[in-house]
Formats: structure tokens, sequence, C-alpha cells
């Protein structure tokens, strides 16, 4: 198993339901990549999410999350904001060494939570985590802007096309090149109850990796919007290389789905 959290100094039609509650305002406009990501075009990089591109102008729906030690020492995760206030991210990421916590917004100001919340059944099986969600909660700043409106598939079936977002590394051999958001595809090459999992070889052409943990895998909706599917978790290469299998939690589980809605 590869724990994607930490990083050292880091379609298938679907219905949904609006993950609306509490926060600052979130507006009606339709989630797609341009409005993740920004219009512009950026080149196709043979760096990594690991194989994506940067994200030209990210509009604040993904985050960072910065985790310190005693010593200060620095890790990342990624993480989605559900709402101004509500951001989901894997429970993995706030191990027996965090000792504080920051959330890096897309304007560059940090932010401590008021609140953090692991998935009380979060468990590590030794291969792969199961409940791996927690939800962070934050008091918006002055002046934030909407956030579109984030969705929650309610199903996601083999070969659904996942988008993919994070700050991870862009190369997982030397553990270098987080910090910047980027944006790949993957695509869905098995689904349980619990996990979605991506296999990464030809022609899949990005990766998560160390830093991704808790960012978002989307799909596609039949109005072509996209809704959120599942987060970073884990994988089974510890340098994310060809042959690397991503998992992902699958947030069409009816238990993390009332875990996330409660929590709000």
């Amino acid at each position: 198993m590869v724990n994607k959290s930490i990083v050292t100094p880091l379609v298938a039609l679907s219905l949904s339901f609006f993950v609306a509650c509490g926060g600052s305002t979130s507006s009606d406009t339709l989630l797609t990549l341009d409005t993740l990501c920004g219009k512009e075009s950026l080149p196709e990089q043979t760096t990594k999410i690991v194989g994506g591109r940067q994200c030209a102008s990210p509009n604040g729906t993904v985050v960072k999350i910065l985790l310190f030690d005693e010593e200060d020492n620095q890790t990342i995760c990624s993480g989605v904001r559900l709402n101004g206030s509500t951001i989901l991210t894997a429970a993995h990421c706030f191990n027996e060494f965090v000792f504080s916590v920051l959330v890096e917004l897309s304007s560059g100001e940090r932010i401590a939570p008021t609140k953090i919340i692991p998935h009380p059944k979060a468990t590590d099986l030794g291969s792969m985590f199961i409940n791996d969600v927690a939800l962070i909660t934050i008091s918006p700043p002055d002046g934030d802007a909407a956030l579109p409106q984030i969705r929650i598939a309610q199903r996601v079936d083999p070969g659904s096309d996942l988008t993919i977002l994070g700050y991870g590394v862009t190369d997982g051999v030397n553990q270098v090149g987080s910090g910047l958001l980027r944006v790949g595809k993957m695509r869905s090459d098995a689904v349980t109850t619990d996990l979605i999992f991506s296999d990464y070889r030809p022609p899949i052409t990005s990766n998560t990796c160390f830093g991704d943990s808790g960012g978002p895998a989307f799909i596609e909706d039949e109005d072509g919007g996209l809704v959120l599917a599942g987060i970073t978790s884990t994988g089974v290469n510890v340098r994310c290389l060809i042959g690397d299998r991503s998992a992902f939690t699958n947030l069409t589980n009816q238990a993390l789905r009332a875990f996330i809605q409660a929590g709000m």
C-alpha cells in the first residue's frame, strides 16, 4: 500500500445529490473542467498530478491542506470544498504525527480549521484504507467567492472516465514538484462498495501520487457537468510509476454520503 497523502517539503451517467449546507454562498454554475481550472489551454505535460497539466486559474474548489508535526516539518494533502466552510479530504492524512493543520485557499490565504472530523470507522486494512474520509470546517474569509455547486454521484461504473485533481508531486521517484494544482484523466477499472480502482497503464497518461490524497475524482453526468465520485486514497506503487493501481474512496457508498451530510 502506498499512502498518497504525504509529501515532504507534498463516464457513467449518474444521479446525484447536492451538497449545499452551511458555509458561504454557492453558485449554481455548472461544474466543469473550465470552471475548476480555468479556460486557458495549457500544453499537456509529461510531469504528473503524475501526466496531467497545471490548472491555469483554479476557482477555489480544490484546496491544499498543510500538515505540521511538532518540529514544524510540513506535509501535504489535497481536499475539495463542498461549500464555503466544509472541506472533504482523506482521513489518513491526520495520523499521529500531525500537530497542527492549515488550509491554503487558491488565493494563497491560509486558514486554521475550526474542526476536523475523521470518519469514526476509518480503517487501515494493510493493503487499502476503508472509510478514508474526513471533514474539515473553516470560517470562510471576507470576500470569499461563490463556488460552483458540488454534487456527489449516486453511481459509478467500471469504464467511467475520471477527472482527478491534486497538489501532489510531479515525480514520484524523487518526490518533487508538489504544491501546484494539477488535473489529469484516469479511468475506473474496478468498483467496489468502498473503493474505485484505476490502473496506471497505457493509454492512461495520468496518475495520483504523494500529496494528492483527499483530492477529488469527478465523473461526468448526463448534463455534461462534473459530479464527485471519489477522493484519492492510496496506491500500490511507491514511485507512482506505470503499473500502479490507484484507489479512490467511493463516495457513492450510502454510509459515507450520510456521514458527509451529517457533518455539514
